[in-house]
């Protein structure tokens, strides 16, 4: 099973892939926040063989979801209209710190920030599901 993670911003949406046994996720790519954005995941969807997508829930320190997570929902109802595949959340506290620590800060470096922050919310799935071990993959949207 191989699956799509994504870190939804207003700007951007960072993109990340795992491996085909879901063990592993990869940072893929960053695309720009618009409605090409769901076209163009569309493709990766079909090109790659994904099985599922899993999109960071954005929630505040109090457990209250964050101002964008509006807006990531509808995004979120729009690319499972268009790919037809489950969608789940998974939660997501500082994904774009842990993703700078992993990768380092340096300026050359920023482009790819949310594609690492997609495989650090990807990773969390995968290891709290064990998908590679035939899990199944729960439908949130």
């Amino acid at each position: 099973m191989k699956f799509l993670g994504i870190d939804y911003g207003h700007k951007r949406i960072g993109l990340a892939l795992s491996d085909p046994g879901a063990a592993l996720a990869f940072p893929l790519e960053v695309v720009k926040t618009s409605p090409a954005a769901i076209g163009r995941i569309v493709d990766i969807c079909k090109k790659d063989l994904v099985n599922g997508i899993v999109m960071g829930e954005s929630r505040d320190f109090k457990g209250k979801e964050n101002i964008i997570m509006k807006e990531a929902r509808l995004f979120a109802e729009l690319l499972k209209t268009a790919t037809g595949l489950p969608l789940s959340f998974e939660p997501e506290i500082m994904s774009t710190i842990q993703a700078q620590r992993l990768q380092g800060r340096a300026d050359a470096q920023k482009h790819t920030i949310d594609a690492s922050a997609a495989a650090v919310i990807l990773q969390s799935f995968l290891d709290r599901h064990k998908l590679g071990n035939g899990g199944e993959m729960d439908d949130d949207v």
